[in-house]
């Protein structure tokens, strides 16, 4: 009982099933991207996930309204932090799944998150071609180094969560032979998976960077989407980025 209501929680906010977390992600992002109030699809995430988990009515999606969010064009990422994905473990469940390690669960997911949509906006570029507004090899080539390194962040961040949740863990947990061992081996991979995915305050301005070239690159794919294409604020987008992955 105790692994399913585990797996469940990862299926969803570690994103482990791909294919369903995939189509409601889908969703949300589109009316991101367009601008449109975003909706709390409660109804659809269980809908994606009933086929995968007996748990899906424990999940319930939130909007929540945020104070102070970054307003400036192109920093659609802010809006991610207003998306919770509660889920509301039964007793003595909760004594595994207590409220501050589901707020683990609930950062990495925001992250992951973030992640995600800037991919879902950025990498189709790479099969695009722009044949309307021709652009300078200059462009390109930053378009081709942007690519590449969303990429190489999402796997690395994919990666080390879900080996440490999905091996390193499961292996210590399969050895616990009383509830107290296995609070304390959950606990401590839920912090070593924040450690993992830089949350921890040591890691804030290495993971502030990242953030702030995700923004950068939706706000680029913006412009390669506008009326008529500045090339002159392209280039101040990619001059700023390097500066953070250079």
């Amino acid at each position: 009982m105790l692994d399913d209501h585990l797996n469940a929680l990862r299926m969803v906010l570690l994103m482990e099933a791909g294919l369903p977390m995939s189509q409601f992600c889908e969703e949300m992002f589109k009316d991101v991207y367009s601008g449109e109030t975003m909706r709390s699809m409660t109804s659809f995430l269980r809908e994606c996930m009933s086929k995968y988990t007996p748990f899906s009515k424990n999940l319930r999606m939130q909007i929540i309204r945020l104070q102070n969010t970054n307003k400036k064009e192109g920093e659609q990422l802010d809006v991610f932090q207003s998306v919770k994905i509660d889920y509301i473990p039964p007793f003595p469940i909760d004594i595994v799944l207590d409220e501050d390690l589901l707020q683990i669960y609930q950062r990495v997911f925001t992250l992951l998150l973030q992640l995600k949509y800037t991919a879902w906006c950025v990498l189709p570029l790479a099969t695009q071609s722009n044949q309307k507004f021709p652009l300078s090899n200059e462009v390109y080539v930053f378009q081709h180094e942007l690519i590449n390194f969303i990429k190489v962040i999402q796997a690395y961040t994919m990666q080390r969560v879900l080996h440490c949740t999905g091996t390193d863990m499961r292996q210590e947990l399969d050895l616990a032979l009383e509830l107290d061992q296995y609070v304390e081996i959950h606990k401590k991979y839920c912090h070593i998976m924040e450690e993992y995915c830089l949350l921890t305050p040591e890691f804030s301005f290495c993971l502030g960077a990242i953030r702030h070239v995700l923004n950068k690159g939706i706000r680029f794919k913006r412009s390669l989407d506008a009326e008529s294409v500045d090339e002159e604020k392209l280039k101040v987008i990619m001059k700023d980025v390097r500066k953070c992955i250079e």
